[in-house]
């Protein structure tokens, strides 16, 4: 889980550093809980938020998740809360993986837009597996300098 906080800090930038630092814990921690991939679940939290808790949309999608009031038994308010909101994230994601099984891009889509999936759904996508991916391999970039250098503090 530490490869991935500083793979999300670094992903960031600095300015987001402070937000992923908060975020990446509990991501990791609710992602393993509904069985889904901690990476994919950051990626999606990057695409949807920039890791900001307190994202609002013009389409009622609130907090890190974006979760939309219409899919949710939650209010803007209480989606705020991290925890909460990365929870509602993690079901929804269930959901539409158990709706549309390993079609990743389809699922993901279908996360972002609801019941249809228009070309900017399926770009974003894309993006979400492309930020996976270089999550992921950051990650493994992190584990290996850490191996060649042990007192680097990772």
């Amino acid at each position: 889980m530490s490869f991935l906080l500083a793979a999300m800090m670094i992903f960031g930038g600095p300015a987001k550093a402070w937000k992923a630092s908060e975020a990446a814990p509990i991501i990791w921690e609710e992602a393993e809980k509904a069985g889904v991939d901690p990476y994919l679940a950051a990626a999606i939290a990057w695409r949807e938020s920039g890791f900001s808790a307190t994202a609002k949309s013009k389409t009622s999608d609130c907090g890190i998740m974006q979760i939309n009031l219409k899919f949710s038994e939650h209010s803007c308010k209480e989606l705020m809360d991290l925890r909460t909101n990365i929870r509602a994230g993690m079901k929804a994601i269930v959901y539409w993986k158990k709706r549309f099984g390993k079609r990743d891009k389809l699922w993901i889509c279908h996360y972002n837009s609801g019941n249809k999936c228009y070309r900017r759904s399926r770009n974003y996508a894309k993006r979400v597996l492309k930020t996976m991916r270089e999550l992921k391999q950051l990650t493994q970039q992190l584990r290996f300098y850490s191996y060649l250098r042990p007192w680097a503090g990772l």
